[in-house]
């Protein structure tokens, strides 16, 4: 018994003296501070339906900066506009206008601002405008500056988007034609010649285009769209419009007839399209 307690003793001697020659380090790695986050764009224009990859990059304190992409939380301001999937791919869904960020520690990046647009046989739809605004004035928001009021082209170019591009040329073409009739009521009897060749330039393509080797895109008058509804839709345009018609009493005119040449836009280039 007395040999065996001197064998034990003699082992708690060796522990603590191994322990008591060995040193413990402890190693203190101080984690980098993130201080921006920077996206790969500030603005983004996208047409519906399109999509565009989005990135995140970190910087730290340390002057190291880093992907942090799939890290990130993305923010949208309006999804119903657009939408981000997992791999932060960008769909515009609905055109309108949006913003995003991305946030990591509390540190939000920079804004990005998104427009999503709507073409429609190659012309973009500008946005629809204020109506308190729009019906303010005679001639109204145009904001491309095509001569065409921008609640009149989102409706016609809505209205013929599954026609051919030349059937949405005509209908610009008498929009155009009614506002310079709308501006200049005074001067109808030369106004009445831009609005008579809108509907020449119709009268070709729904009457007489196969005559001549071109093909029958109209089925109806559009220039004999009924603007009442949305044209002469405040007291100074059917003010302006009467005035229009009064400066054309007593007067003798020509017939509209069907004529190409009366078109105001590229048709060769146009019927080459399907």
């Amino acid at each position: 018994m007395r040999h065996f307690i001197v064998s034990f003793l003699f082992l708690i001697i060796f522990f603590i003296s191994l322990f008591a020659s060995s040193e413990t380090v402890y190693r203190v790695v101080d984690r980098p501070e993130l201080l921006n986050i920077k996206l790969n764009t500030t603005s983004v224009e996208l047409n519906e339906g399109d999509s565009t990859q989005l990135s995140a990059t970190a910087t730290y304190d340390n002057n190291i900066s880093k992907n942090i992409t799939q890290e990130v939380i993305w923010n949208i301001t309006d999804s119903l506009v657009a939408s981000l999937d997992a791999n932060a791919t960008l769909n515009a869904t609905k055109e309108g206008s949006t913003q995003i960020t991305a946030t990591l520690e509390n540190i939000t990046s920079q804004t990005l601002s998104l427009n999503v647009i709507k073409i429609i046989n190659g012309h973009t739809l500008p946005p629809m405008p204020d109506k308190t605004l729009n019906d303010s004035t005679l001639l109204g928001i145009d904001s491309n500056s095509n001569g065409v009021r921008d609640d009149v082209e989102r409706y016609l170019l809505i209205k013929y988007k599954d026609h051919h591009k030349i059937v949405s040329e005509i209908a610009l073409q008498s929009g155009r034609a009614f506002q310079i009739v709308l501006e200049h009521p005074e001067n109808a009897r030369e106004t009445i010649k831009v609005w008579n060749a809108a509907k020449s330039c119709n009268r070709y393509f729904k009457d007489d285009a196969d005559y001549y080797g071109d093909e029958i895109l109209v089925n109806h008058k559009i220039v004999d769209y009924v603007f009442k509804e949305l044209q002469l839709n405040t007291k100074e345009r059917v003010s302006a419009y009467l005035e229009y018609n009064h400066n054309l009493s007593g007067g003798v005119y020509k017939l509209a007839i069907s004529s190409k040449s009366k078109c105001d836009f590229n048709i060769t280039e146009l019927l080459k399209v399907k």
